[in-house]
């Protein structure tokens, strides 16, 4: 009976290795926690940091980790961390497929809007979630300097400028068309278009879902 105690008292820990083994998750989430701080720092120093990637970086670099941990003959506490590596990752996925969508061009009230300012209502700057933005920059003269910005969800957005005009145009949107006096200069997902090279006056759109619409009057 007593060699029989003895045994049972000697038999290891099974939650041993979970309470004093590497927890590669918390190692994982403190790096991505520098790497933020770091990015920041970089940022307030007027630094461009590409804050767009970080969630598809980060999500790869748990996916990679993961995967390894998975396959790698491991202890306990490597094998504990994987849950919470799990749910990191599935709350990165999130993350990535929201900014891929554009979810943050949504935070903002819906409707239309339609403005032409004049020289002393610069800079302009335009935010809806849903609706039509409609931008004439015909109807007054332009400032020599100024900045227009257009943040639209879903919807329509039109932009008439004076032909000849030195203003640069930059147009990004997630996914839909963009059209040039009636012409179709770019359509699908990821979409990039500018015109002109003025760095005093600029007007940027950025758009979700829609169509832009840049006319020359």
């Amino acid at each position: 009976m007593t060699a029989l105690n003895e045994t049972v008292r000697s038999a290891p820990d099974s939650n041993a290795y979970r309470r004093t083994g590497l927890r590669i998750d918390r190692i994982v989430l403190g790096t991505l926690l520098v790497a933020a701080g770091a990015g920041w720092l970089l940022s307030r120093l007027e630094v461009a940091v590409p804050w767009r990637l970080g969630a598809p970086v980060a999500l790869t670099l748990v996916g990679v980790i993961l995967t390894v941990t998975v396959l790698a003959t491991t202890d306990g506490g490597v094998r504990a961390g994987r849950s919470g590596l799990a749910w990191l990752g599935a709350a990165l996925l999130a993350l990535s497929v929201a900014l891929g969508v554009g979810a943050t061009q949504y935070a903002a009230p819906a409707g239309n809007v339609s403005i032409a300012p004049t020289a002393t209502e610069w800079p302009v700057e335009i935010r809806r979630s849903v609706g039509n933005v409609n931008l004439d920059f015909t109807a007054h003269p332009l400032p020599d300097r100024g900045t227009a910005l257009v943040h639209l969800g879903a919807g329509n957005v039109t932009v008439t400028v004076p032909r000849g005009s030195a203003m640069r145009i930059d147009v990004r949107a997630t996914t839909g068309q963009i059209q040039v006096d009636g012409k179709t200069v770019a359509s699908g997902a990821d979409l990039r278009w500018s015109e002109a090279s003025s760095t005093t006056l600029v007007t940027t759109v950025q758009l979700a879902a829609g169509e832009v619409d840049i006319r020359h009057e």
